[in-house]
């Protein structure tokens, strides 16, 4: 375990500090920080998973990195289902892996910025890609401000147009703590950092120009959003919006979904100066997988892949 937060505290990553907020007249919370966004594949099932999630616990510190905990469905068959554990999720590591022409999936599995793919615990790699990412000129940007009990959304192309994007928006809790009775890991307690617990595709960008969007995003979970090119390919920009209430909260978290979703029409009253730079989609309209654990269980092991 010492190797593990060693490892991830020696990444020395930085990025410049947010700015603050200085439009309109409404009560505003500090605007929001960028940073390269890290998705983990993970389950409560799974042996190989609790040193990844120690060492993403210790990226969470991190602030110049956006870590986010996807708990998959595909481990509940063994005896224990994951209380986090959501299809979507499932279906979105199957995605990555079909974009890149694999048939195989694998817990746990970091993808960075949805551009490298690491399986396994290498804290080592995924420190060096992280980097990567800090260094590479970004084509766009995001910035967040809290109104109340919405969020204010503003996307730029300071650098040159990047393409068709979609703008995906991303609520967490900081931390949770399991108690697993069952299955491989039955007998430990695992406190997992960054859970996602609701994901909303807003729309697509033109990817030129910049638009304005109010989206409701009520609580005190985290907000992330998060520009990424089809495929899912690579995320080209992602920014976070901390609460000053924000932390850990004790029992279940509600489950993926039961947040308030920007639905198509309270998206549109929420667009300002778009343009036609942006076209608004459907909440929520992440593919859904099937939970069906009995479908491939020969494909589940220890570390080892499924297949999309």
């Amino acid at each position: 375990m010492r190797q593990i937060v060693s490892a991830a505290c020696g990444l020395l990553l930085c990025l410049a500090g947010p700015t603050q907020a200085q439009i309109e007249t409404e009560p505003r919370m500090p605007q929001s920080a960028p940073g390269v966004v890290v998705e983990l594949f993970t389950s409560q099932g799974c042996s190989a998973c609790p040193p990844a999630d120690a060492f993403f616990a210790a990226l969470a510190r991190e602030p110049d990195v956006i870590p986010l905990s996807l708990h998959v469905d595909y481990w509940d068959y063994i005896g224990w289902e994951d209380s986090f554990g959501d299809a979507r999720f499932t279906e979105r590591q199957k995605a990555y892996a079909r974009a890149i022409g694999s048939r195989s999936i694998y817990t746990p599995q970091m993808i960075v910025d949805g551009l490298a793919r690491v399986e396994g615990n290498r804290p080592g790699e995924v420190g060096d890609r992280i980097r990567d990412r800090l260094a590479a000129s970004r084509a766009a940007a995001v910035t967040l401000t809290r109104t109340g009990e919405a969020v204010d959304i503003r996307v730029e192309a300071p650098v040159s147009p990047a393409g068709r994007l979609r703008v995906e928006m991303v609520r967490y809790r900081p931390t949770q703590t399991v108690g697993i009775e069952r299955g491989e890991n039955a007998g430990l307690t695992v406190t997992y950092a960054n859970v996602v617990t609701d994901w909303q595709s807003l729309g697509e960008w033109s990817g030129a120009g910049a638009f304005d969007l109010r989206v409701p995003a009520p609580g005190t979970d985290p907000v992330v959003v998060l520009l990424q090119k089809p495929g899912p390919g690579e995320i080209v920009a992602a920014a976070r919006l901390m609460s000053d209430r924000a932390g850990s909260l004790p029992g279940r978290p509600l489950p993926v979904g039961i947040a308030a979703a920007a639905t198509p029409s309270n998206a549109a009253t929420g667009l300002r100066n778009a343009g036609a730079a942006f076209r608004g989609g459907e909440a929520g309209a992440m593919t859904m997988g099937s939970k069906t654990p009995s479908a491939d269980p020969d494909a589940m092991g220890g570390g080892a892949p499924g297949k999309p």
